[in-house]
């Protein structure tokens, strides 16, 4: 077998343990969340995610350093040499020492004060908002401390190790929800300092893992000037970009907490709960491509890369689609039978947020190519500047009496604008042809998209979800007409093949 058929088998194998994965992870998070909503009550639920949201629009630092740990540990093991492997891993580790302390003194001061003097919290719950606050940033900590660990699991294609983590950090968070029932104390705090503990659990499998594992997990602290100064300038434009990318989302809850209550940021925690859910299958897709990616490029075979590109781009969506379009159709009474009584917004929120999820899918297989070559300067200065107008153009329309949805509009239409300039920069820094783009991942996605809503937006009206068993009925005739389309006018020739292959595979074993 060669190194290409290698590669592709090892790629489909991680896929399905992250698809494995992600569908355990997503059942336990719709029970917990449902629980957790009744248990905490509306008002709580919306105090913990507006206030872990702050620390949250800290993470730009962790994620920018994990895509920065993974480009430069993936290009390391393309040389097999493990001295530099072993300096790069050495000196990632100093860089999240520095990375801690940054974080804690930014949260200890400008979090604590503006959770204290600005945000709208009952008086009778501030209390347990500041505990909240405090173990949000030490969870934070956890965080930035595994991802160095975390980045090299996924450098090497270990993704089953990654799988059972997460499945183990899912458990965790299942148990987390019993306790809250049985326990008596103030459920807030209770609920905070337990996901804590589950955090630090996991952390400690990753390195534990990685250190037995990888010998250039074993490095001390190095440091070079050269290559210090070479990876800090990566992150921080790769920084621009996600900051950019906290801001739109936590900044928006934020504004909605300035403006309504702390029901509209439950409403908004239960549409991105939603989003998570569905955007997570084609991340786990993006995470088992992005080494490829990357290592494919560190070898010179730019070919194969930009048809990881394009390929992964068009089959990510499909997958989105194929997972948002049941859920969309079918989203009035889903919330119903998920939460009982969903707060207000809810429905319209998770609408927009599918919409969105849609259109933004299609940006990370094109940012990892940037991020392979290095140049991603221009970039993530161009994007970051359209994303972070979703802030004054929010503010001035919530300050005019628009409704909280106009935030989802704005972000919306920014999205689509972004659209045209990142596909001009792909084609400047990796050659990627723009028309062969448009013909074979966004045409084929709008003709599958338009065919696919008017067949089953027709097809509901036979089964209207008024029952559990009407909705699941209607779900498989979506799931199924969409696939249907997906692989007689979505796909290319060779995918099929691919397909019809596997199949025929199976039912000859």
């Amino acid at each position: 077998m060669d190194k290409s058929q290698n590669n592709t088998k090892r790629l489909a194998k991680n896929t399905l343990l992250l698809y494995f994965r992600q569908i355990l992870i997503m059942l336990v998070s719709l029970y917990t969340v449902r629980v957790v909503l009744k248990v905490l009550g509306e008002e709580d639920y919306g105090i913990y995610n507006v206030v872990a949201g702050i620390v949250t629009m800290f993470s730009f630092l962790t994620s920018t350093m994990a895509s920065a740990s993974q480009r430069y540990l993936a290009v390391d093991l393309t040389t097999g040499d493990l001295t530099k492997q072993k300096q790069t891993f050495g000196l990632i580790l100093w860089t999240y020492i520095l990375l801690i302390i940054a974080t804690v003194v930014l949260a200890e001061s400008i979090a604590v004060w503006f959770l204290n003097a600005k945000m709208t919290i009952p008086d009778n719950r501030l209390y347990a908002a500041n505990w909240v606050l405090q173990a949000a940033i030490l969870m934070f900590v956890v965080n930035i401390i595994a991802t160095p660990y975390l980045s090299a699991v996924i450098a090497h294609e270990k993704m089953g190790v990654y799988a059972y983590v997460s499945i183990f950090d899912a458990v965790l968070k299942l148990a987390i929800v019993f306790v809250l029932e049985v326990m008596s104390y103030d459920k807030l705090i209770l609920y905070a300092v337990l996901l804590l503990t589950s955090s630090i659990l996991a952390t400690s499998c990753y390195i534990l893992y990685c250190r037995k594992t990888f010998p250039e997990c074993k490095a001390k602290l190095f440091y070079d000037k050269q290559q210090m100064k070479e990876m800090t300038a990566f992150a921080w434009w790769n920084m621009i970009g996600t900051v950019a990318n906290l801001l739109r989302s936590q900044g928006i809850n934020v504004l909605l907490n300035l403006f309504f209550n702390p029901t509209i940021n439950a409403a908004r925690a239960i549409a991105y709960q939603i989003n998570n859910a569905i955007i997570s299958f084609s991340n786990n897709f993006y995470t088992a491509v992005k080494p490829q990616i990357i290592k494919s490029y560190a070898a010179g075979e730019n070919e194969r890369m930009i048809h990881l590109i394009t390929s992964s781009s068009r089959l990510a969506f499909f997958l989105v689609f194929m997972l948002s379009l049941p859920v969309y159709l079918n989203i009035d009474f889903i919330l119903k039978l998920w939460l009982e009584n969903p707060p207000e917004y809810a429905c319209l929120f998770s609408k927009l947020v599918l919409i969105n999820i849609l259109l933004e899918v299609f940006s990370m297989p094109l940012v990892t190519g940037l991020q392979a070559t290095g140049n991603i300067k221009r970039y993530q200065s161009v994007i970051s500047v359209i994303y972070l107008l979703n802030i004054p153009i929010s503010y001035v329309l919530l300050r005019c009496g628009y409704p909280p949805e106009i935030t989802m509009y704005v972000n919306i239409a920014l999205v689509m604008i972004s659209f045209t300039p990142r596909l001009l920069i792909c084609k400047k820094y990796y050659s990627l042809s723009i028309q062969e783009y448009m013909k074979s991942v966004l045409l084929k996605t709008l003709l599958v998209t338009a065919i696919c809503y008017t067949a089953n937006y027709y097809l509901l009206r036979l089964f209207d979800a008024n029952t559990v068993v009407n909705l699941c009925i209607s779900c498989v005739a979506i799931i199924f007409v969409t696939g249907f389309v997906i692989l007689f006018i979505g796909l290319q020739n060779a995918e099929r093949q691919l397909i019809a292959n596997k199949i025929k595979s199976i039912i000859h074993r």
